[in-house]
């Protein structure tokens, strides 16, 4: 399913596990270009498909 929705704290699992506050600065940090969330009620989604790209694309830049 490609426009699967995420929680963001299963978003921060598959980036390694990081912290609600590391993943607040990597979405400020317009260099790493980490994918936007959804807004859904206030609350952030992230489409799973974006977000192992990212992690994919980073593996190839290191």
């Amino acid at each position: 399913m490609p426009n699967k929705l995420i929680t963001a704290a299963n978003a921060r699992e598959l980036l390694g596990g990081i912290s609600a506050m590391t993943e607040w600065r990597y979405q400020r940090d317009e260099t790493l270009n980490l994918p936007r969330p959804v807004k859904i009620r206030n609350r952030n989604f992230y489409r799973e498909a974006e977000i192992l790209e990212w992690i994919n694309s980073r593996e190839v830049a290191a």
